[in-house]
């Protein structure tokens, strides 16, 4: 008798586990945070792809890797990317995301940002520091962007 509750208990357990993961699945559900800041572009994500490694090349500073890719077509690709960033002594490090909006314009979204130093910072705008962080994103990285030919 104790041996077919054990055996009903691990089979409903089992079946939980497989609807829990076919709806995750299915619904798309993932651990990606809205944007802190968004920063809109006069051309195109190939455009934008080419300014930023122009930047990265030239920046002795700063290391750009993209870390992953969604989309379900060519033209609707979202890159997803990791920006490490060097000033002084202090090592910075900025999730980000940039996607093309139509044929003419893409756009930057930032979702973390660290002071890797210091250990502050995170995914959520709701602090000083957040702002201060994304402060230094902008001047490092964002004001370089409209400047790379």
């Amino acid at each position: 008798m104790k041996d077919r509750k054990i055996i009903i208990f691990s089979t409903l357990a089992g079946i939980i586990f497989i609807i829990i993961t076919i709806a995750y699945c299915v619904s798309q559900t993932s651990a990606v945070y809205p944007p802190m800041k968004e920063y809109k572009f006069l051309f195109t994500k190939d455009e934008l792809g080419d300014r930023i490694i122009n930047i990265d090349r030239d920046d002795n500073n700063l290391s750009f890797k993209i870390t992953d890719t969604t989309g379900t077509s060519i033209d609707d690709v979202k890159y997803y990317a990791n920006l490490h960033l060097t000033s002084g002594t202090t090592l910075y490090e900025f999730h980000l995301f940039y996607k093309e909006l139509d044929k003419t314009s893409s756009i930057i979204g930032i979702t973390g940002a660290f002071d890797n130093t210091h250990k502050l910072g995170g995914y959520i705008k709701n602090s000083e520091t957040i702002k201060n962080l994304i402060d230094i994103f902008e001047n490092k990285f964002i004001n370089k962007i409209d400047k790379s030919q």
